[in-house]
């Protein structure tokens, strides 16, 4: 469901990435640690008509490689949730510093994650160093003290079980999500 939300908030505010060239039509930067991810990515929207595509590889837990005010938005899913709380407010500010007076921001902050092997009879979770742990009034209220020179909403999605495969195993994944849609003050 938060999937939907997502893309609906980005339609609305038109951002790059989710629906093509009709709607942003100037240059589209992509921005990853993992330069092969950033590849298939590229691959994947160019299939879908997103063909004005610039790829960044840099580490988001630094200062971004741009200059100040110059993006009109910025989309970050799926991926905040692994960060800790001192990076996550970097990751914000930095995001505010790029951005241009009236620039949006959509992110999600998972919370409430749960990984369970489905394999074994014992419940233990897959607990993942440095990733933020967060339940959800703490996670509500670090969004709320990293929002400064922002005016913005938030939503709570309450997440369905997912079953994945990874490293030869099947594990459910469980978790809910903050959307956070934002504009530069």
């Amino acid at each position: 469901r938060y999937h939907r939300i997502l893309a609906q908030k980005a339609k609305k505010v038109k951002l790059p990435g989710i629906y093509a060239n009709q709607y942003f039509p100037s240059l589209v930067y992509a921005a990853d640690i993992d330069a092969v991810a950033l590849a298939k990515l590229y691959a994947q929207a160019y299939r879908h008509g997103l063909t004005n595509t610039t790829l960044d590889v840099f580490d988001m837990t630094k200062k971004f490689p741009y200059m100040g005010a110059r993006f009109d938005g910025i989309l970050c899913a799926g991926t905040l949730h692994l960060f800790s709380r001192k990076e996550i407010e970097h990751i914000i500010r930095e995001s505010h510093r790029v951005l241009k007076k009236g620039g949006k921001l959509i992110f999600d902050l998972a919370v409430d994650i749960k990984r369970t092997p489905m394999d074994s009879g014992k419940k233990q979770q897959l607990y993942i160093p440095n990733e933020l742990h967060a339940r959800h009034f703490p996670a509500k209220r670090l969004i709320q003290k990293i929002m400064k020179g922002f005016t913005y909403r938030i939503t709570y999605v309450k997440g369905k079980p997912i079953i994945q495969n990874a490293d030869g195993r099947k594990w459910q994944f469980n978790q809910n999500v903050f959307v956070v849609v934002a504009k530069k003050e």
